[in-house]
């Protein structure tokens, strides 16, 4: 399928030429807690386009509970695990959780699977191998494509397919994209292998970035399979703070706003360096010796249950001293509003296509509010997309092969890839995944305030096509298929 764009106006009949810039996405990772659903909820509402869950379980509550909540007390955002932990459950039994929240937010679930880094060391167990690992990845796209596999189970070999999955307990389509966690150069073939994109938690960093980049796309090589931007997007998991005017990074505020999380990118390392003999950053130099004592003062064979205390809500006592300026400075976005709007363009010309935030737990509302004013701006995205001059026009987008046409106005539209899809920035993958022309979030969010949207509701169509100046909405909405 191929997209021409025309615009109306005194010279109809000329091109346009639109730069292929990406539009980063912003997400947030929930420590997932039943009483937290207000807050995914007002991240919605912020503009957030991803909730990612997280999974582990003797920290947090269960995830798929919890991501069963919120996708009753969402409409658009997409829901997903942030990530689960492959060696805590079977491929057959992650992906029937995923396709259960598929039939409750159709088109919206997406699965994000990792090898459990932190949920296996809580328990005193390394992560998931890698040889394991792919095999696992494997077999759960299979199964979330409600294909039939040779399962492996305790040493015995059987199909396996779900047998009712047309009767309303799960749903496979549309489909739930994979998102694999991966880090180091063989986990990295594994995602370039089976995913649908990465994530990771590089440092908020382009050079980062651009190297984790460069590596997944070598890694496609090497499983041959073409990787880009369109098909395979890359995410990281950091946090972020907007800084009043004045304010210095070592601020009590931002002690209290980032520590958490640059805390738990301590407690990852020290995982590092016990397991893999790998050598510390050098910029916890100043004080990883100090960090490596307190630990250590709690005996090995309880040790794992004192490293992840905290972990990416609060800080304990004993180590607010570790959270030094460097670290933060290393681990979070931290800036004024503009110098945050161009670490984020720099990341986004890097190789960045989403910036998922965990913030702490007692912080997390007042976090994310701040970074929405700062960085989730409208204004913003269509100023970066050097679209100004298009403010006059309203935009045709024509489909080959079919007489529909969809009037699409640039105010409305939003700041995420769905301008990208208007303008003909577009590949058919990203076009049947997102199955949209035009996204348009803020119209979509007046029609929430209004009333309950009901797809099968001529009442409710035709409102929202006037309020969106678009007499065929291929939003989360209205999901049609257009391959």
């Amino acid at each position: 399928m191929r997209f021409a764009a025309s615009y109306g106006g005194a010279d109809s009949g000329s091109a346009l030429a639109f730069h292929h810039n990406q539009v980063m996405e912003f997400g947030i990772c929930v420590a997932s807690r039943p009483s937290d659903i207000g807050y995914v909820q007002l991240a919605e509402q912020l503009g957030y386009s991803h909730m990612w869950a997280a999974d582990s379980q003797m920290i947090w509550s269960d995830v798929y509970a919890f991501m069963a909540l919120a996708a009753t007390a969402t409409t658009t955002m997409k829901l997903g695990t942030g990530v689960a932990v492959a060696p805590t459950r079977p491929a057959p039994v992650t992906a029937a959780a995923h396709a259960t929240i598929n039939e409750i937010a159709p088109g919206r679930v997406f699965c994000g699977i990792g090898t459990g880094n932190t949920a296996m060391r809580i328990m005193g167990h390394p992560p998931m191998r890698i040889a394991e690992f792919d095999r696992y990845l494997g077999d759960l796209r299979s199964f979330l494509d409600g294909e039939e596999v040779d399962f492996e189970f305790r040493g015995r070999i059987a199909p396996t397919h779900h047998l009712m999955p047309d009767s309303g307990f799960v749903r496979f389509e549309p489909r739930i994209p994979m998102w694999v966690s991966a880090f180091g150069p063989k986990a990295m073939r594994l995602a370039a292998l089976h995913g649908d994109g990465l994530v990771t938690s590089v440092p908020p960093q382009p050079a980062a970035v651009q190297y984790a980049r460069q590596r997944l796309e070598q890694a496609a090589d090497e499983v041959g399979r073409h990787i880009d931007r369109e098909s395979f997007p890359i995410t990281t998991l950091t946090t972020a703070l907007v800084l009043e005017e004045g304010e210095s990074i070592d601020s009590e505020r931002v002690r209290r706003q980032t520590g958490a999380f640059a805390i738990a990118s301590l407690h990852y390392s020290y995982e590092q360096v016990q397991q893999f003999g790998r050598r510390p950053p050098e910029y916890l130099s100043d004080i990883w010796g100090d960090y490596v004592a307190e630990l250590e003062n709690t005996p090995p064979e309880r040790r794992h249950l004192r490293t992840h205390l905290g972990h990416n809500c609060w800080v304990v006592p004993e180590e607010e001293r570790f959270v030094t300026p460097e670290l933060i400075d290393r681990t979070c976005l931290v800036g004024t509003a503009s110098e945050l709007q161009n670490k984020v363009d720099e990341l986004e010309d890097a190789g960045l296509d989403q910036i998922i935030l965990l913030p702490p737990l007692d912080e997390k509302e007042a976090v994310i509010a701040d970074v929405a004013r700062a960085l989730l701006n409208p204004e913003r995205y269509r100023s970066r997309r050097n679209v100004a001059s298009l403010r006059a026009h309203s935009p045709l987008v024509l489909l080959d092969g079919g007489p529909r046409v969809f009037r699409v106005q640039p105010r409305a539209c939003c700041a995420r890839r769905s301008w990208a899809c208007a303008v003909g920035r577009l590949s058919p993958r990203r076009v049947a995944a997102a199955r949209m022309v035009a996204w348009h979030r803020h119209c979509c969010d007046k029609l929430r305030r209004r009333r309950a949207l009901d797809s099968n509701s001529r009442t409710s169509w035709h409102w929202h096509a006037r309020q969106c100046g678009s007499r065929r909405h291929l939003g989360r909405c209205f999901p049609l298929d257009i391959a």
